[in-house]
């Protein structure tokens, strides 16, 4: 297992696993031990004690992702809605959301626009691009952290024409986890 800051290198002992219903957490770093009173496992690291197995880590956890890798096309100035993630009843707490996808104009020199939104109240990113060369790829992409009630929440990614002109988008993704 690769060393990380808060973790120890290296294999666990035999001596340092102890599976008998005792009600004391292991003593040494790297030690991992069952707590029968708890009925869970227990490992020390240099911050203390935690279970391993549930509650040590929240990062990743509410895990969710949604894409839609067609091809899809507009020539409408109002936001159309390329992919959208619906979570189940979530924890509050802050949570990671990331998008990526590729648009395009068929003409050059038009505009054309794009946004992720949290519960369409909250906009994480709006971008409008001007494409130079027509059928010009622009590849829109990023993440921020988001504070949420505990509650079921949605994640779109939309897309315009701001000029008639036809735009395009595919391979668009869009992906959610916890971080505390």
């Amino acid at each position: 297992m690769p060393g990380t800051p808060d973790r120890r290198h290296g294999p666990l002992y035999e001596e340092e696993i102890n599976l008998d219903p005792l009600t004391a957490d292991p003593a040494g770093v790297g030690a991992l031990r069952y707590r029968g009173d708890l009925g869970e496992f227990r490992l020390r690291d240099a911050a203390g004690v935690f279970n391993p197995r549930s509650g040590g880590a929240l990062f990743g956890t509410a895990w969710q992702y949604a894409a839609s890798e067609a091809v899809s096309t507009t020539t409408s100035n109002s936001y159309q809605e390329k992919v959208k993630l619906t979570t189940p009843v979530l924890v509050a707490g802050d949570y990671l959301v990331g998008w990526s996808a590729l648009l395009c104009t068929a003409s050059a020199n038009k505009n054309f626009q794009a946004r992720v939104q949290v519960d369409d109240t909250t906009t994480l990113t709006e971008i409008q691009y001007r494409n130079a060369i027509a059928d010009q790829d622009y590849v829109l992409s990023g993440f921020a952290k988001v504070t949420l009630t505990a509650a079921s929440h949605f994640i779109d990614l939309d897309y315009s024409s701001l000029v008639g002109s036809s735009t395009s988008i595919r391979w668009a993704r869009l992906a959610f986890w916890r971080v505390s």
